[in-house]
């Protein structure tokens, strides 16, 4: 039965990483392609297949989690978006990121402690 509940926490968990990755790429490449507009550079193919992929990952994990906490997981992300323009386009932090992501962070504390409550 752990073995069970370890598979299944192991696919799960490459679910949600497939699905940061392909929200990441498809991010970037709305973001480059609107940089971009007149060109079509062949660099930008895997970006649009992320971009496009990340809804066949999506399905793939509402079908093995509840809708409330895949939406929970995947808020996370607006954590990463800041991180990754800061790494990728050079884009400085402002107040507004760092109290939005304190605030996810709250909801995301808050949506664990009302979960344990409940079961």
């Amino acid at each position: 039965m752990i073995i069970f509940y370890l598979i299944m926490l192991i696919k799960n968990t490459l679910l949600f990483l497939l699905y940061f990755l392909f929200l990441w790429g498809g991010q970037l490449s709305s973001a480059r392609s609107a940089l971009e507009a007149s060109m079509v550079n062949l660099y930008l193919i895997p970006l649009y297949f992320c971009f496009f992929s990340r809804a066949i990952v999506w399905f793939l994990i509402l079908k093995k989690m509840d809708l409330i906490k895949a939406y929970a997981i995947s808020s996370i992300n607006y954590l990463f978006i800041p991180i990754l323009s800061f790494i990728v386009f050079g884009e400085l932090f402002n107040p507004k990121h760092i109290v939005g992501g304190l605030l996810i962070i709250t909801g995301i504390i808050f949506f664990r402690v009302g979960e344990k409550k409940q079961v």
